[in-house]
Parts: C-alpha cells; structure tokens; sequence
C-alpha cells in the first residue's frame, strides 16, 4: 500500500492555466492550430506569468511535494520474508521484518547526494531526528512494528551539497500477516487454486500442496507443516511435508465432507504467534 505524491508537470500546469485564462488574452494570436506562446502579446505573457504565479502560491493549490522538487527522485523496496519461487508478485513485509528501500535521483553528480531518511514512527524507536543521513547513504533499512496492518511512512530528502537543489519522495509501507494457499493435484501438477470445497470420487486419488507467504522465513525446510483432518493430525509420507495424498476409501458413502486444515509455523520463531498461518478446506465425496 504506497501512497504517492501526485505530480504535475510544468507543461500540464501551463496548460490548465491557459484554459483558465478569458479568450480577450489571446486575441492578438493567429487562429492556427499550430499557433504557439510565442504568438502572445508582451502584455499578455505578463498576464500568463501573473497566472501561473498565482495558482503556484494559492493556499488551493495542489500539496505535492514532488511538484516541488529541483528533480526526479523515486522509491523502491524489498521485504525479507518468504514466497514460492514461482511466485510473480511482490514479497510483502510481516511484522518485524528487515525491509530495504533505495533512492533513485535523477540528477547530476550523485556523489555529492545527502540523503535524509525519517520514518513516521521513529519515535517508538527511542530515537530523535533522522533515523539516517549522510552523503550516498541510498539505501536505508529498517525493521517493521509487531503490529498486523501497520503503516510505517518513509520520506527521504535529497540535497546536491554543491548546488543546493533539493528533493523529497515518501511512501508507505504496510505490514501484513502471513498467508497459505492451498493447490490441489492436476495432471500430476500442483498448479489450481483449491476452491473451498473439493469434490472427490470414491477411490480416486488427490492430492493438496500448501504455499506459504510472508513468513520471515528463508525456505521451507524452516516450517513445520501440520495436516488436520476433522481436527486430528494425520501422519504425512510424504517427502515433502508441504503436500498431503488424499485417498477416499471405498466404503466411504457418497455425500461424507471433512475439514482439512494446514497449518505453518516458522520453526526459529514458533513462540511468535505471528509467524504461524493456517487454511482450511472442504473435502466431500462424490459419485
């Protein structure tokens, strides 16, 4: 969840000026459709000038402080919890996790860049001031809150120590709680979502794998995966903990559901109860 500071460029801003200005400003132009400010009157460029002055100092002008900037700067993080290697999105921070964000300015000699970083909350920190400044200091770190849902707001400022030119960029960056999905066996492939109820026949066999997210956690073999079926923990052969084989026996009636469930917790922090998520599935039998 980034929050970004709306920009405006300066042609889009002359731009709306020109259509606020009455008609009477631009009498002395040609009627072309390729007629250009250069075309205005000495007093109507004064007016224009006078114009956009105004809208830049109005108390109703667009708060952006990237409109304000001497030039471009963006932010890009990194959060260090685990998802599926054949995950396409974005690793999203739990509680406390390292996250990483670094400074893109674009602009002349960034050798002689000052970074300024402050997070919103750096006063439950026990800090005062900057959480970190100084010269090509890009990159900065910083653990989340143990709170779920958490917003930490960070703002760095960027001043060219030779020229003066200043530029500010913030974000937010919200913590989130660790997730399962579960997949369930096709074509000798775990590549479906399981949808809440999986209907399977009387002697047909199936299968489930359990994909974790966002656990601050580098690879699976730091989870202990438990199955549940009906509430009883079931023994798994399988080699890989993170996949149960469902086999529906014969005397089982058609119509019979179960719950199964899977829960994950991250071995090195088990007594976090933050660190642990679990799904639960439908299974019922059909013809």
């Amino acid at each position: 969840m980034i929050s970004e500071k709306i920009k405006i460029s300066a042609l889009s801003l002359a731009a709306a000026v020109l259509l606020a200005i009455p008609f009477s400003y631009f009498a002395a132009a040609q009627e072309s459709a390729d007629s250009s400010l250069e075309q205005l009157s000495e007093e109507d460029l004064q007016k224009l000038e006078s114009e956009i002055d105004l809208i830049i100092s109005s108390p109703s002008a667009i708060d952006s402080a990237s409109s304000k900037n001497d030039f471009p700067v963006d932010l890009v993080w990194k959060a260090n919890t685990y998802v599926p290697y054949d995950y396409k999105g974005k690793a999203l921070p739990g509680v406390e996790t390292m996250v990483t964000v670094h400074a893109i300015a674009n602009t002349e000699n960034p050798q002689n860049l000052k970074y300024t970083w402050i997070v919103e909350d750096s006063s439950s920190y026990g800090r005062e001031g900057p959480n970190l400044s100084g010269t090509g200091r890009d990159t900065f770190g910083f653990v989340t809150q143990r709170i779920p849902e958490f917003k930490h707001e960070i703002t760095v400022t960027v001043q060219n120590t030779d020229t003066g030119k200043m530029a500010t960029a913030m974000l937010e960056i919200q913590t989130v709680l660790p997730e399962i999905n579960l997949y369930v066996l096709n074509n000798e492939n775990y590549n479906n979502l399981a949808p809440e109820t999986i209907r399977i026949s009387k002697n047909a066999e199936s299968g489930l794998m359990a994909k974790v997210f966002y656990l601050n956690s580098k690879s699976v073999n730091d989870m202990d995966f438990i199955w549940k079926l009906d509430g009883v923990k079931q023994e798994n052969s399988e080699s890989k903990p993170y996949i149960i084989p469902i086999t529906i026996a014969s005397r089982t009636e058609v119509g019979t559901y179960f719950q199964l469930r899977s829960d994950v917790i991250n071995k090195k922090l088990n007594q976090n109860l933050y660190e642990r998520a679990n799904k639960t599935t439908e299974i019922r039998v059909v013809k």
